[in-house]
């Protein structure tokens, strides 16, 4: 199978995952937003750029969903889930941008 046919792009063991700080500033962006959007997290997220940490349970499932989607990807978790917080990573909003209102 070539890269051109893989599904995931998870690394190898002991290889690092890409990071969102050092993303193509080109593709990162849209990689992120389909992330977003396959996890059906939009909206958590949104809330989380907003700094809005009302999250209902599902949203906070759909992040969970949305760091899953980053593994298989290669990428490092978008989110931190933790019990007491939950906080999006310090790189996305500004490498998304104005995109995730977009779609």
């Amino acid at each position: 199978m070539n890269d051109e046919t893989r599904i995931s792009v998870v690394p190898a063991p002991g290889e690092p995952h890409r990071q969102w700080r050092t993303a193509d500033p080109e593709l990162g962006p849209g990689e992120a937003v389909l992330l977003i959007m396959a996890s059906d997290s939009k909206v958590a997220v949104s809330k989380l750029i907003a700094g809005t940490e009302d999250l209902t349970k599902d949203e906070i499932i759909s992040l969970g969903r949305l760091n899953f989607h980053c593994f298989l990807q290669g990428y490092e978790p978008m989110v931190v889930l933790f019990r007491s917080t939950t906080k999006i990573h310090p790189a996305i909003p500004n490498l998304i941008g104005d995109e995730l209102n977009q779609v």
